[in-house]
């Protein structure tokens, strides 16, 4: 998974929130010959978590509880298009083919899944060290591929243009700092991952 950790050490400084990944990536690697539907599950993870990741940074939503929650390849597809919005770099078929992708690895996760479902043994199928491998490094292939778009198109765009859209969040953090001028606005000017990292817990909070 040497694309996808790169990628992300690259950018720990803006985006440190990120590196919580790097225990995804330890568990598929030493899974893929060990336990190939560990390996598999946790590329489904990987997948599944920094879409919703990309989707908060993006100030998007995603069911993730209820009745109907978003399926793995459906958030997948969500925070395609969303990066989509800032960038030309993605066309209809690469977002079906990384959907079916993702939807492919839920199904084998709930045919002979090791850890969400549980199974008893000895279990029925079990996938080989090939598939995993190759399950992980297309992950790592594609990922990478979305993640660099993130960080280097759809981030600046949106921070360029999205400071008005925050409006509850930018009044909170100005009645909580009275300096005299908008704090908001120069946080978000002057330290923008500070902004980010504020905001992103506040949109945490209203989901409690």
């Amino acid at each position: 998974m040497d694309k996808t950790r790169k990628i992300i050490d690259d950018n720990k400084d803006a985006f440190p929130e990120f590196q919580y990944y790097h225990n995804i990536l330890d568990k598929i690697e030493e899974n893929i010959e060990k336990m190939p539907d560990i390996a598999i599950e946790s590329c489904k993870s990987l997948f599944e978590g920094t879409s919703k990741t990309i989707l908060k940074f993006l100030g998007e939503n995603y069911q993730e509880n209820g009745r109907n929650p978003d399926s793995s390849d459906n958030l997948v597809k969500k925070a395609i298009n969303e990066l989509s919005k800032y960038t030309s770099e993605f066309d209809p078929v690469f977002v079906q083919a990384a959907c079916g992708f993702v939807k492919r690895m839920s199904e084998i996760r709930n045919e002979r899944g090791d850890i969400s479902h549980g199974k008893s043994v000895p279990k029925n199928k079990n996938s080989d060290h090939n598939l995993s491998e190759m399950v992980s490094n297309v992950t790592d292939c594609t990922l990478s591929y979305i993640l660099n778009v993130f960080f280097k198109s759809a981030i600046p765009n949106f921070e360029e243009n999205n400071y008005d859209k925050y409006s509850d969040f930018n009044e909170f953090l100005d009645n909580e700092n009275e300096i005299g001028i908008s704090y908001s606005k120069a946080l978000f000017d002057q330290d923008i991952v500070a902004y980010r990292e504020r905001l992103n817990n506040y949109l945490s909070e209203k989901e409690i």
